[in-house]
């Protein structure tokens, strides 16, 4: 294969040492998305568990058929520049976008890609890297090109995976956040990490979240807290207002659904809950953790 030709080598599920690979066809050795100059293509590395630490959550095959990629850049909001720009301008730069299951070592060719004419990107919301605030990031909607490419459909039933705390995960993904919600979401982080040590002291010592990807979703559902050696499932909420004691109430019922071993839930606030919402509380089987001024926390048991 000469250098500009756009001949193509390879086919889905060749593995090849990822140094290998840009001695024969170009492209930077770094990154997630290094188009070439030798050859006329733009090759994108994809590794869920590895891009998860730089918020690259969105990564992988969707309900609609596509691969979803998120864009370059691990702080700040993404721009259409350098390989994101790349990839938005493929098409009539007449280059093809190559996709690899892997960032380094060896990685697995999935086959040749094309942006979807209908919608090619979306915006949505992720941390920075190393657990950072929340951002916008560009995830661009790849449809395979031809028969060849390796293509996965979401399972038809619940997926629900362990993750760590620190992966900052929001269950929603805005195109715009207000400073009110990136602050209460702060909060939240904050009252979650201060729970978990107070658990620690009471000789709770793991502390998890479930990523839970229902059948037909697009994005995952992450809970805040599962304490897997007592079966305690937690939302965290910032405030103890009526709205965030329903929307906890509503997001531990439907987490509930997807993992059979949670036996009990609960609600994280970061103060004494009113009277009538208790009661509601109570009424929906959901325990209270509240904190008080002394960084100690009480708790409010459901009655059996």
């Amino acid at each position: 294969m000469t250098s500009t030709a756009r001949t193509w080598a390879f086919t889905p599920k060749n593995k090849i040492k990822r140094t290998v690979l840009h001695q024969q066809v170009g492209g930077g050795r770094q990154g997630g998305i290094s188009p070439s100059a030798q050859s006329k293509n733009v090759l994108i590395f994809s590794d869920l568990k590895a891009g998860a630490t730089h918020g690259y959550i969105m990564d992988g095959w969707k309900d609609d058929g596509l691969f979803h990629y998120t864009g370059e850049g691990q702080k700040g909001d993404q721009l259409f520049i350098k390989g994101n720009k790349a990839i938005l301008n493929h098409a009539q730069d007449g280059r093809a976008l190559r996709v690899f299951d892997g960032v380094r070592g060896t990685v697995t060719y999935m086959g040749e890609f094309e942006l979807d004419a209908s919608q090619p990107y979306y915006y949505a919301e992720a941390p920075e890297t190393n657990n950072g605030p929340l951002r916008k990031v560009i995830v661009f909607r790849l449809r395979p090109v031809g028969t060849g490419a390796t293509v996965q459909t979401s399972p038809a039933s619940t997926h629900v995976v362990d993750v760590p705390i620190e992966a900052s995960n929001t269950e929603t993904f805005r195109i715009k956040a207000s400073d009110v919600q990136r602050e209460a979401e702060r909060r939240e982080s904050a009252l979650v990490q201060r729970f978990i040590a107070f658990m620690k002291s009471q000789g709770i010592t793991q502390a998890i979240r479930k990523k839970i990807t229902p059948p037909g979703e697009s994005s995952p559902l992450f809970c805040d807290i599962f304490f897997p050696e007592i079966g305690l499932l937690v939302e965290a909420k910032g405030t103890a207002d009526r709205n965030a004691i329903r929307m906890a109430v509503g997001q531990l019922l439907d987490y509930r659904r997807h993992i059979p071993e949670a036996k009990r839930i609960a609600i994280l606030i970061p103060n004494k809950i009113e009277s009538d919402l208790l009661d509601f509380s109570m009424q929906c089987k959901a325990e209270i953790f509240f904190e008080d001024s002394g960084l100690d926390f009480h708790h409010l048991k459901v009655q059996i």
